[in-house]
């Protein structure tokens, strides 16, 4: 049987909040310019001394690295920042890097293709060589189109 005491205790932490926050402050110097930043602990689920954020000076959402841009803290959201590898302009160069990878052929473009291992499949074969074609179609297409610019450009130079 359960005692009072422990019942009043579970009945406790069962219905505590767990959106409590710890707020804190740091002071950080950037070029010899003091900036306060805002750190936020959230409560665990299972306990523990909680998750630290920053607190973005800008737009106020909790982020993990504050980043300096123009001499300040901010979110990447706020900072502008993003990843290079969503802006690559070689992505039919890579697709067909990779399914020439996968083809076991060599990595040179419009070079030589093995013939089909004996493990493959014959339709997934077939299709894996299709998707290889159009994608060097795709990257000869863009060669094709690249040759007037490229003269303009001696022309000019």
């Amino acid at each position: 049987m359960i005692s009072d005491r422990i019942k009043a205790g579970l009945a406790a932490a069962a219905t505590a909040p767990l959106t409590a926050l710890a707020r804190e402050e740091i002071t950080v110097v950037i070029n010899g310019a003091e900036m306060v930043i805002d750190v936020v602990r959230d409560a665990r689920h299972l306990g523990g001394d909680g998750q630290r954020y920053f607190l973005c000076p800008d737009c106020s959402r909790k982020v993990w690295h504050p980043y300096v841009r123009d001499e300040r803290l901010a979110c990447r959201k706020c900072a502008a920042l993003d990843y290079r590898s969503r802006h690559v302009r070689r992505r039919g160069l890579n697709r067909a890097r990779r399914l020439r990878q996968k083809l076991g052929a060599p990595a040179g473009l419009l070079g030589p293709i093995p013939p089909k291992p004996p493990r493959w499949r014959r339709d997934h074969w077939t299709r894996t060589v299709a998707e290889l074609a159009v994608a060097e179609g795709r990257i000869a297409g863009m060669l094709h189109a690249m040759i007037p610019r490229v003269r303009r450009r001696l022309k000019h130079d």
